[in-house]
């Protein structure tokens, strides 16, 4: 993900030329560098489905009550 104010937005999107693994850009209107802190409510559903898709989610805890 990268925020659209991005200095050189050129430079994310080549990203995908030099990974060899499953990638993909997201451009945010309205945001620069700082993502978690700007746009939180816009990254973590992707960040989550990654995860998920990737079956790195953590076990959720249950709550003893």
């Amino acid at each position: 993900m990268s925020g659209r104010f991005e200095q050189n937005p050129g430079c994310a999107e080549a990203t995908a030329n030099y990974v060899d693994a499953d990638y993909r850009f997201d451009a945010l209107e309205g945001a620069s560098h700082w993502l978690p802190e700007e746009v939180p409510e816009q990254i973590l559903p992707t960040i989550l489905d990654h995860l998920a898709v990737h079956n790195t989610l953590p076990p959720r805890s249950s709550s003893a009550g």
